[in-house]
């Protein structure tokens, strides 16, 4: 990955619904189900865009 690319990209190993990003976020890919249908699935992105407040949000499950 070209050094340009590497110095926009910050991956954090933390549980997806309790962290709290400490700069801004422009855009939150959540992909954490087995399938879309679950019952939990947007209360879970609602919450995690409560904590990291992206400007842009998609979800896959």
């Amino acid at each position: 990955m070209p050094e340009a690319v590497k110095n926009k990209i910050t991956i954090v190993n933390a549980n997806a619904l309790e962290w709290v990003a400490e700069v801004k976020v422009d855009f939150l890919y959540a992909d954490i189900w087995l399938s879309l249908d679950e019952p939990q699935t947007l209360e879970q992105v609602r919450c995690m865009n409560e904590n990291l407040r992206a400007d842009a949000v998609y979800f896959w499950g």
